[in-house]
């Protein structure tokens, strides 16, 4: 074969490891296949991207690692096109050149490392999804655990190892599976440099063939022990999966009730105000008609867009002013505790206001008329949408992203817990459940029930909608809480300790969902995860970094020995 159609084979052949490995991760996660994904794929995803950086050099992997970031992000999170298309841009290109740095990372430990590059390279691999969490631009999307969120007995080891060992466990599958491929690919590389040398030359190869079987015996030792060793843990997480899994029925509980109204978000008016809220009104009161012993009632996030505090008292707005009063009305003639999302201004002084997203909670005939609610306000912003905190630095690009629609919300400070009637609560605004460091500070501030207030309406996709609600669901997990979700357009669900969700409302549908949820003592004994939080995450960091620069350190100092 000449170099050419060498060349050109091996290019096919790479294409297909990449797409095949976009493929997988597409497919493993909520999509448009299977609305709540295949997770038997989650096994697989990393197997055709390591082949393909084991067979292509530095430069080529620089090119691959582009595509296979912009093309799995891009079709994986393809619902931010229909309403955030800069966003949709950012995350594709952000991506792209993240993942072309993870592949230089990986193709530089497969140089490096000549026995055991796969262990090495699963802790990266798990390092890059435990980052790309992290910081402003943080987003838990995407991560390969996350695809287990219907594997009820496999993820009750989340509240050991959290959603991040988890993740190591299946993201050395793949690692460990290409090991036995490579060194059969490699066995055959040598056989084929046998049998193409001269016979003046072979004395010559006889050394360097010696050593390289060797080294590939050894290597095949250890991808054989690493599978025994994953194949037990593997088994074990089954095993604790089926003794952790508990019984709540017989838990003293409360009723719940939650309305999804199922409106467009991004209309506005005082006119779609008023039609919003008294359907969501509509709703509640159908609701407690048919469950008079509800002791909670939840809304969506912004479910009520005129500022219920700013326009009871200040009366501006004549029908602004009206249209909460009447709320108001409502809420104080029930006996049940309202939970409402709500756009809330603080003014600082004279000249200057803060915007909050938050979460109002309402005492019926105690903190209502006049509204004087307790209020939790969203701490973690989704960046670029609703939060951009280097204005002053970047001017040109905030005035940019208020052209394309910034809220410029202000960050949340504390987090407050509610109770109710034996139950404690806490609230998790939109994407706020993604994040397992938050829902633990939560559970730490003794929240024993995750209330969640979301919308995910804009995105006009039940894929997104199930992508959101398979993360989420892991915090109920990792803290051994329930969870009740109320959104603007679905995933509506009341979610148990197990993870496991018990009652849930259609996906674009205009409901009230009621259901009850397990009260659990303040005094519950914490769960592993609670004590330590995302450890598993930390050591891929930390292994990664120092496995790397040890064996830089080790290769430079053999170099300086031979020279």
């Amino acid at each position: 074969m000449n170099l050419n159609n060498y060349s050109f084979k091996k290019t096919i052949t790479s294409l297909v490891l990449l797409l095949s490995a976009v493929i997988f991760f597409l497919l493993s996660h909520p999509n448009l296949i299977a609305e709540e994904g295949l997770p038997f794929f989650a096994f697989f995803i990393y197997l055709p991207l390591l082949l393909c950086i084991h067979i292509n050099s530095i430069k080529k992997n620089l090119i691959y690692g582009f595509l296979y970031g912009a093309l799995s992000y891009g079709l994986y999170a393809y619902w931010l096109w229909n309403s955030y298309r800069h966003f949709f841009g950012i995350v594709i290109t952000g991506y792209a050149l993240i993942l072309t740095f993870v592949f230089f990372i990986l193709k530089l430990t497969d140089l490096l490392f000549k026995k055991n590059a796969f262990i090495v390279q699963a802790f990266i691999i798990a390092a890059f999804e435990y980052l790309k969490t992290l910081g402003f631009l943080g987003l838990s999307y995407g991560v390969t655990a996350y695809s287990q969120w219907k594997n009820i007995y496999l993820i009750q080891i989340c509240d050991i190892a959290g959603v991040y060992g988890l993740n190591l466990l299946i993201i050395f599958s793949s690692a460990i599976l290409y090991s036995f491929i490579q060194k059969m690919l490699d066995k055959r590389k040598l056989e084929k440099i046998k049998e193409n040398s001269k016979s003046g030359e072979k004395s010559s190869y006889t050394a360097y063939l010696s050593k390289q079987n060797n080294l590939n015996l050894y290597s095949l030792n250890s991808s054989f022990i690493m599978l025994a060793v994953w194949t037990l843990l593997f088994t074990a997480s089954y095993l604790y999966g089926f003794y952790r899994v508990k019984d709540y029925s017989n838990y003293e509980k409360q009723k719940v009730i939650l309305a999804q109204n199922n409106e467009n978000s991004w209309l506005d008016g005082i006119d779609i105000y008023t039609k919003n809220i008294y359907k969501l009104m509509q709703l509640t009161q159908e609701g407690l008609e048919f469950n008079s012993d509800a002791a909670l009632v939840v809304w969506p996030e912004t479910s009520v867009v005129p500022d219920i505090l700013f326009n009871y008292y200040n009366k501006n707005d004549k029908r602004r002013y009206e249209l909460i009063h009447t709320l108001l009305d409502f809420i104080d003639s029930k006996e049940a505790t309202f939970v409402i999302g709500n756009g809330y201004t603080k003014k600082e002084d004279d000249f200057t206001s803060k915007l909050y997203n938050s979460a109002f909670v309402f005492y019926p005939q105690k903190n209502v008329i006049p509204p004087k609610p307790l209020i939790y306000s969203k701490m973690k912003l989704v960046p670029l949408s609703e939060y951009f905190p280097y204005k002053k630095q970047l001017p040109q690009v905030y005035e940019w992203l208020l052209r394309k629609g910034l809220v410029n919300w202000t960050c949340g400070e504390e987090i407050n817990t509610f109770t109710n009637d034996g139950l404690v609560f806490s609230c998790l605004i939109c994407y706020e459940d993604t994040f397992p460091q938050l829902a633990r500070q939560h559970y730490k501030k003794k929240s024993r029930c995750f209330v969640c207030l979301t919308n995910d309406s804009w995105s006009k996709s039940r894929v997104c909608q199930n992508q959101h609600l398979s993360i989420a669901l892991f915090r109920s997990v990792e803290n051994r809480v329930p969870s009740v979700r109320s959104a603007t357009s679905g995933k509506s669900c009341i979610i148990d300790p197990n993870g496991k969700i018990t009652y849930e409302t259609e996906a674009f549908a205009e409901r009230f969902l009621a259901g009850y949820v397990p009260l659990l003592s303040e005094n519950q004994k914490e769960t592993f995860y609670n004590r330590y939080g995302d450890y598993a995450g930390y050591m891929s960091v930390i292994l990664s970094f120092l496995l790397l620069i040890i064996q830089i350190i080790n290769c430079i100092i053999k170099k300086l020995r031979t020279k």
